[in-house]
């Protein structure tokens, strides 16, 4: 996942494991500016949804008692068109069909 600034000179890079994080969440708040406008873009083990329709879809993680969920995530800053570029050409060389968007849980009638 890469972001980078208008003019292409600088970008930030999140690297992680899809295997760990298998699914990847936009989400947004459209408060009013006076409040702010808040985005997120995040690597996740599921969807923001609430936990019933999130344990439906197989998408909440199931840990025995004092067992633990590790992953990494790593944030990279990107300082040259160069850096970019090269970021860019991984990505694409990793990319091997268009992502899906999910807008509602998959094979959920569930409203959220």
């Amino acid at each position: 996942m890469q972001e980078q600034s208008p003019e292409g000179s600088k970008a930030a890079l999140a690297s992680y494991n899809i295997q760990e994080l298998p699914f990847m969440v936009l989400w947004k708040n459209e408060a009013p500016s006076k409040t702010g406008y808040v985005t997120g873009l995040e690597p996740a083990t599921g969807f923001p949804y609430p936990k019933p329709v999130e344990r439906a879809a197989g998408r909440v993680p199931k840990l025995a008692a004092g067992e633990h969920y590790h992953f990494k995530v790593t944030i990279t800053a990107l300082i040259s068109k160069e850096e970019i570029q090269n970021a860019v050409s991984r990505i694409n060389a990793l990319q091997r069909a268009e992502p899906e968007v999910a807008k509602m849980p998959f094979g959920s009638g569930a409203r959220v």
